[in-house]
């Protein structure tokens, strides 16, 4: 299983160029109705519906 978290998107020291790119995508994940946080709450997420961790290996 796969989440993103695009709000820990940066660079140090900040750049122009990535305070754009957070804006525009960002933005787009926003207007289409993405959660842009989905990764930090796939363990909730998964335990709310009774499936267990995201995080366990089936093999």
């Amino acid at each position: 299983m796969q989440g993103y978290d695009m709000r820990t998107v940066a660079v140090e020291p900040p750049l122009p160029v990535v305070g754009e790119w957070r804006r525009v995508f960002l933005g787009a994940f926003i207007v289409a109705g993405r959660d842009v946080r989905l990764g930090h709450r796939l363990p909730g997420l998964f335990a709310e519906a009774g499936i267990g961790s995201p995080l366990s290996q089936h093999n």
